[in-house]
């Protein structure tokens, strides 16, 4: 089997690792490139890896970092697209929640999330439950700084039933947002943070059609209503790469 490549990314602050084994994967599990690959040094502490494969088309597969799986990682998919794109044109990866559309401009990157897949309830005043292909527990709240409601979306967290949970506030200029993410702990930004949250406020009357949301990062990640997606869009930056050999 061929060496892989391991690319390193920061994504408006969260540290993605995407292992591109669609030229040498073969029948290897996934599983075993990703405990190879989760045990390499980088440049700073992976938050989630993403393993591609090609079986006919592009297949991504999610692990964070404590080695739980997710069926998807916004901005790791939107680090393949910066990846993959070539020319603007746009790239198909599939995920075990389906199909997605990634791409790059300009030296940012987005990916669409569609419609269907992403379901929405309300869970009392101001709490949604949001599953877009990650769920997420949104709480919009009036103090993002409040340690009382950080402690308790960590405690919602981790554990047994754990949950991604994301708080959002407005702000002077846009919504701030925090996401504490199960496997990982609270991460620099969150792509499916910033769609559950688009998503949990048009369900609450909110007709936008497009946001931006601040992150603890100081990056901002833009959504914005396309006809029958969410384009999530922002910084990605290629931190580094290095070849893996065969030898696990």
């Amino acid at each position: 089997m061929a060496p892989l490549t391991v690319h390193e990314f920061d994504a408006a602050g969260n540290r993605i690792v995407v292992v591109d084994g669609r030229f040498s994967v073969g029948e290897l599990p996934l599983e075993s490139i990703f405990r190879h690959v989760a045990g390499l040094d980088y440049v700073a502490r992976p938050d989630l890896f993403a393993v591609l494969a090609s079986r006919g088309c592009v297949r991504a597969s999610f692990w964070n970092r404590d080695g739980s799986r997710e069926r998807v990682c916004g901005n790791a998919l939107r680090c393949i697209g910066w990846l993959l794109a070539r020319h603007s044109q746009p790239e198909t990866v599939w995920t075990e929640h389906g199909e997605f559309t990634v791409g790059r401009d300009e030296g940012r990157a987005w990916v669409d999330f569609p419609v269907k897949a992403i379901s929405a309830k309300s869970m009392g005043a101001n709490q949604w439950l949001v599953d877009c292909g990650t769920p997420h527990a949104v709480w919009v709240v009036k103090n993002l700084d409040d340690h009382d409601i950080a402690a308790r979306a960590l405690e919602r967290s981790v554990g047994a039933g754990a949950i991604n949970v994301t708080i959002a506030a407005n702000a002077p200029g846009g919504w701030k947002v925090r996401t504490f993410e199960r496997g990982v702990g609270e991460t620099g930004s969150c792509g499916t943070g910033a769609v559950a949250v688009f998503v949990a406020l048009a369900q609450n009357g909110d007709r936008t059609s497009s946001a931006g949301f601040e992150f603890p990062s100081g990056h901002s990640l833009m959504t914005r209503r396309e006809r029958d997606a969410i384009r999530l869009v922002g910084m990605v930056t290629h931190v580094a790469s290095k070849r893996t050999g065969p030898s696990y």
